[in-house]
């Protein structure tokens, strides 16, 4: 059966061209609210009353024991209880400062008044609101039991949220600077809300972004990000509802993006390629927790995912290959065994703000299966595995241990893969006194040609240039002496210094390591950290000796950077390419 379609005119085939455009683009916002819809219907359907989860008999408390009263005692920024000098500073800051609401604090809670009193539920609910950045304090008081009844407060103390921004930064003569808009809890309701523009190393972006980690009251996270450069552009749209609490039994979701970026390919620091990327992703999943207690965890998780990258503009040197468009489309088994251990320090990579430190073990490997029935460009199956280990040697000192693997098995052409090792070391010496150290070696076998390795100034090797050195291998050590001198002065600020070596290289896959090619430097920096901001991250200023010969014409460096050099890693630190 044959159907004709006749075009009276180009007028009216532009016409149903521009109908057609208009027909789609309200199909995706469609299919995108439905899957928004779906989300929220599966966190309001499915039952997960996290404080009636059955826990292990053997570790539990009387179970005659009940919570009988939950209050909540929410500080703003400043307690003000006598005249001091910035007293009008203080008073200031709190009238101009919208609390955070207490159904905003009490909904993060897994236990409620009525409940059986398990004293695991409160570490972990002061665990998950110490996560939010909207606190600089979160303490839960648990009294004395009476009549097999106890009555828990819930303390929190507010940070200042509201930042007008604006950054100046230098890392080996490049300058960065930002200025913008954040609000991290929106009317004390939790939300984040932040426009900014910014300048790079490579260009100037504006920024929008919105987030709401319980959208409508619910678990669900949602996050719409866009952001637009000179050379670049990109958006997301992620609705999850993740596994909020260990004893959380499915979690589900989805994120679309697309993301447009010029990208260079660099030899000692010197461009030798360049070409635009256009990489876009859409993948949904849902996950359940096979097992699900206060102390440990097994979950399965089944992911559909469509991922394609193209180039454009490719400009090459003559030893180099062109980067080819791939798509990789397909399913994806992941598994994930984890022991629930924390430990909570002080001290460690921030000033005065606690900081909870996960020690496992974890264990994640997964099977994914991108056949060409489903237009991957190749048959491909793709392993991956990841552990994540720390021991607990003192109080204040402790390790952490990271390993990734990632392999590609591709039927026509050479396999991928990336192996990543990762250990840090932290001792608190004495309350303000941490020595910190850190080493990780990374193996690239086979990338993809738009893909490398780099190190310099920026991510390690700070007396020497941005993107100095490039290849496929890397390996870099890093020890800093840190003094936290003051905390939270004049309750604005605090101010500590460091002394600190780098060391490290990267070379080629067809090279073999030669230690005489390691660089490395040593140096002195000041701390400084806004104890009364939702942005804990330290502001580093750094000045570094290369002891080898770098590629400016001064060994001297200066950067002025926030966050600190090193700090634990996770898995999707190890998903990226760098």
């Amino acid at each position: 059966m044959f159907i004709k379609i006749y075009i009276k005119s180009k007028k009216s085939l532009s016409d149903a061209m521009k109908n057609n455009n208009k027909i789609s683009q309200t199909n995706v916002v469609f299919k995108l609210i439905l899957l928004v819809l779906f989300v929220l219907l599966l966190e309001k359907t499915i039952v997960c009353d996290v404080q009636r989860t059955v826990i292990d008999s053997g570790t539990t408390v009387s179970p005659t024991i009940y919570v009988r009263k939950i209050s909540i005692d929410a500080h703003n920024i400043y307690d003000i209880k006598k005249p001091r000098k910035l007293s009008f500073l203080y008073e200031l800051t709190n009238k101009l400062h919208k609390k955070t609401n207490d159904n905003v604090i009490r909904r993060e809670l897994l236990f409620k008044e009525g409940d059986e009193y398990d004293p695991a539920l409160i570490v972990e609910s002061e665990r998950i609101l110490r996560g939010y950045s909207y606190f600089r304090k979160v303490t839960i008081h648990v009294s004395k039991p009476e009549n097999n009844m106890v009555d828990i407060i819930v303390e929190t103390h507010d940070v200042w949220t509201t930042q007008l921004q604006f950054d100046l930064g230098s890392t080996a003569g490049h300058t960065n600077w930002l200025v913008g808009f954040e609000e991290l809890n929106v009317l004390g309701h939790g939300q984040r809300i932040k426009v900014s523009y910014k300048k790079n190393l490579d260009e100037k972006i504006q920024t929008f972004l919105f987030q709401d980690p319980r959208f409508l009251n619910s678990h669900v996270n949602l996050k719409i990000y866009f952001d637009k450069g000179e050379k670049s552009k990109s958006w997301d749209l992620q609705c999850n509802r993740p596994f909020f609490a260990t004893i959380a039994r499915w979690s589900a979701g989805f994120d679309i993006a697309s993301q447009k970026v010029s990208q260079e390919l660099l030899t000692n620091g010197e461009k030798t390629s360049s070409f635009d990327v256009y990489h876009r992703t859409a993948s949904i999943y849902t996950g359940y927790a096979i097992t699900a207690t206060r102390d440990k965890r097994s979950a399965l998780t089944l992911t559909s995912s469509v991922d394609s990258t193209k180039f454009s503009n490719i400009v090459l040197s003559n030893d180099i290959a062109p980067p080819i468009n791939r798509k990789l489309n397909g399913i994806t088994v992941q598994y994930s065994f984890e022991n629930i251990f924390f430990i909570k320090e002080m001290h460690i990579t921030k000033f005065d703000r606690d900081e909870d430190f996960y020690l496992g073990p974890q264990h994640v490997i997964s099977y994914g299966m991108f056949p060409k029935k489903f237009s991957s460009t190749d048959e491909e199956k793709v392993v991956e595995y990841y552990y994540n280990h720390g021991l607990s040697i003192n109080s204040g000192q402790f390790a952490l241990f990271n390993f990734y693997s990632r392999n590609q098995l591709k039927q026509n052409v050479d396999n991928t893969s990336k192996q990543a090792i990762s250990t840090q070391y932290y001792h608190r010496i004495a309350k303000h006194h941490t020595l910190a150290a850190n080493i990780e070696l990374t193996k690239l076998i086979n990338p993809d040609n738009d893909i490398q390795l780099l190190l310099g100034a920026d991510n390690g090797l700070r007396g020497y240039s941005i993107r100095e050195f490039s290849g496929n291998k890397k390996i870099f050590f890093s020890v800093e002496d840190r003094l936290f001198l003051k905390d939270d002065l004049w309750k604005l600020f605090s101010v500590g210094s460091a002394l600190f070596f780098d060391s490290g290289m990267v070379w080629r896959e067809n090279q073999s390591i030669n230690l005489s090619e390691i660089k490395s430097d040593v140096g002195i920096g000041l701390r400084f950290g806004l104890t009364r901001s939702s942005s804990a991250e330290v502001l580093r200023v750094d000045i570094a000796y290369a002891l080898n010969g770098n590629n400016v014409d001064n060994r001297w460096v200066l950067t002025i950077k926030s966050g600190q050099i090193f700090k634990p890693k996770g898995i999707s630190d190890f998903r990226t390419n760098n």
